[in-house]
């Protein structure tokens, strides 16, 4: 994932921060996993309950995995937005 990236003097920029969170961040696992998990509930037999056809969804722990490795992305361009607006979010930081 991308680094939080800054205006030409190298501080963030609410735009930049915005540009990473959307396009860099989020965009890469929503445009991967999106379309696999609708697929696969589509698939969902009459006979069996929604949500135990997706607890055993076979791709459920990688798209796990994917969404908790957002966290350090995540936290950086919270860290940026505390550095343009003075604000901690509620959001403590952890090294």
């Amino acid at each position: 994932m991308a680094q939080v990236v800054g205006s030409e003097t190298g501080a963030p920029t609410v735009q930049n921060l915005a540009y990473t969170l959307i396009n860099e961040t989020i965009r890469p696992v929503t445009s991967t996993w999106h379309p696999r998990l609708p697929a696969y509930e589509a698939r969902c037999p009459a006979d069996v309950a929604p949500l135990d056809h997706e607890a055993a969804w076979p791709e459920a722990e990688a798209m796990r995995a994917e969404l908790a490795a957002l966290r350090e992305p995540l936290v950086r361009i919270v860290e940026g937005l505390r550095g343009i607006s003075g604000a901690d979010f509620g959001v403590a930081v952890t090294g």
